[in-house]
């Protein structure tokens, strides 16, 4: 099977997401799949590794100053299509709901293959730390789970790193296949 893996940050870039995506990509070419992971450049220009089944496109980036050591892609649409199209995936795993996880998402589309997304992190997650913007009492929290239940929705299946949060996932994307990636074996 060909399985590509796109997510912003992979290793050297270090955050939970993107140390779950490298075992997920190397233990699957182990396994005998050819993988792809097509995630933001660790410098400036992009490069290209190969290890045996695993090849890692990294993308031209910018720095994130809103993360230390994180870079980001702003809309790789077009490289990504280049990219999509020379390895043919079986499947597209997307770690990211925002820009790069809509490009993948479109490309899934087109190519008419599943994609399956995994939710590294839920929206009160990410809103705990966020700052109202001029005192404006906003309510980011409704707009990523109403951005991030069209976007699952779209996908085959959606992938929760902890079984307590499938009954949220269920509750607000409805008609979705909710998985569970807690399985310790997967990270041997």
């Amino acid at each position: 099977m060909k399985i590509l893996q796109i997510c912003q940050s992979y290793p050297p870039m270090i955050s939970g997401a993107s140390l779950a995506v490298a075992q997920l990509a190397k233990g699957t070419a182990r396994k005998g799949h050819d993988v792809m992971v097509i995630a933001a450049s660790d410098r400036r220009e992009g490069y290209t590794t190969q290890n045996g089944r695993l090849r890692v496109e990294r993308l031209p980036s910018l720095h994130n100053p809103a993360r230390v050591g994180q870079r980001f892609l702003l809309w790789p649409q077009r490289q990504l299509h280049i990219l999509v199209e020379e390895f043919e995936p079986d499947i597209i795993h997307l770690h990211d709901p925002l820009n790069l996880g809509i490009c993948g998402l479109r490309a899934a589309e087109r190519i008419k293959n599943p994609a399956v997304a995994t939710l590294h992190q839920l929206p009160w997650f990410i809103t705990k730390s966020m700052p109202t913007p001029r005192g404006i009492p906003v309510n980011f929290e409704w707009l990523l789970w109403q951005h991030g239940s069209r976007f699952v929705g779209r996908c085959t299946a959606c992938i929760v790193p902890m079984r307590i949060e499938i009954a949220t996932i269920v509750e607000i994307v409805q008609d979705i296949r909710v998985i569970t990636m807690w399985q310790p074996q997967l990270f041997r």
